[in-house]
């Protein structure tokens, strides 16, 4: 085990159109003292890296900063996603005194209106949050955390992803990830960019890479990771197998990867599909080292992606949700958007 995923809560002080909490009705929560301090005791001596992230805010999490501090004994980075509107000054000192190595900001909208339809908050306050923590790094000449921007790139909000580059980059944003939209509800399968419906439905004259080139120009030497729009079976492979790495949820339970912490319903491509949360352990009932041992043989599967091309054949009821494919796998993991890299995690 090289890297964990670590959701700490799964409240948060949003309502965004993107989340999967639109079609989720698990009950919300944040990781205890109790589990926590099982989960450092159950850490390898080293890690690669910790990314605190997850389908919460983590900085709801009232002991965030104590758990960052205690994760970096065990890791050589420790990566924290937010959307950035608890980020005040205080916290942002906390950060410096930690250590914490790569702060990663979800944003969506270079418009406060895109931003607010999107997001359902103010992106004036998000941005001088962002500048507050960029000013404190260069008054005390601290080069972490290294400050990262996220987007979810859908049709209200491509065009507008130049000028949102222009903005983070004035405010000391040093890398960008982009990823496509995975809808929760149907009124978000209008906004995806990627796959053959989304091509065949184009103006004849419409180059769908256009946007995308814009945005390469406008990054210049900024580093950036774009996702995929097109669905190519031959390049697909697990990112989080191949990384050595395990999610686990504010309950203990461990996972081979976030899409797979929790059960909720979604739409791949055309069609809606059940994804059934696939539990490796719990880390209450026995050591991460062992879950670790036991998931071996699944990683390996997934590391290989020995599973069949499911959006190409599309040919059975058994894509109507993640249980088993045809070739006998369980969770099925054919058609996941992920391994396709057109849905993207740092």
């Amino acid at each position: 085990m090289q890297e964990l995923y670590l959701e700490v809560t799964t409240r948060c002080n949003l309502a965004c159109r993107t989340c999967v909490r639109n079609s989720w009705q698990e009950p919300l929560g944040d990781m205890d003292q109790g589990t926590f301090a099982l989960l450092l005791r159950s850490l390898p001596q080293t890690l690669g890296k910790v990314q605190i992230a997850g389908l919460g805010e983590p900085l709801c999490h009232p002991d965030l900063i104590s758990m960052i501090q205690q994760l970096k004994t065990k890791a050589n980075e420790v990566e924290l996603i937010t959307n950035g509107l608890l980020l005040d000054q205080q916290m942002a000192r906390s950060f410096l005194k930690v250590g914490l190595d790569r702060l990663i900001l979800s944003i969506d909208g270079a418009e406060k209106e895109t931003y607010r339809q999107i997001r359902g908050g103010s992106l004036a306050k998000l941005l001088g949050s962002l500048e507050g923590l960029s000013e404190l790094k260069k008054s005390r000449q601290c080069s972490h955390p290294k400050i990262g921007c996220e987007l979810v790139a859908m049709k209200d909000n491509i065009e507008e992803i130049p000028a949102l580059i222009e903005l983070v980059k004035r405010r000391g944003v040093e890398f960008l990830i982009v990823t496509n939209v995975l809808p929760y509800t149907d009124d978000m399968k209008g906004q995806i960019l990627y796959g053959e419906a989304f091509l065949r439905g184009l103006p004849s004259r419409t180059d769908p890479g256009a946007p995308w080139e814009r945005i390469r120009q406008k990054m210049g030497d900024m580093p950036a990771s774009l996702p995929a729009i097109t669905w190519e079976q031959s390049s697909r492979y697990c990112r989080f197998a191949r990384r050595r790495a395990l999610a686990v949820s504010f309950r203990g339970e461990a996972a081979p990867c976030y899409p797979l912490l929790h059960s909720y319903p979604c739409h791949v491509f055309d069609r809606e599909k059940s994804i059934h949360k696939h539990i490796l352990g719990d880390i209450h009932q026995e050591s991460l080292a062992a879950i670790w041992q036991a998931y071996q043989p699944l990683r390996a599967r997934l590391d290989a992606f020995a599973f069949p091309d499911c959006p190409t054949c599309s040919g059975c009821d058994m894509v109507e949700a993640n249980l088993e494919d045809c070739w006998g796998n369980s969770p099925a993991c054919g058609d996941c958007l992920w391994a396709a890299g057109i849905i993207q995690c740092p």
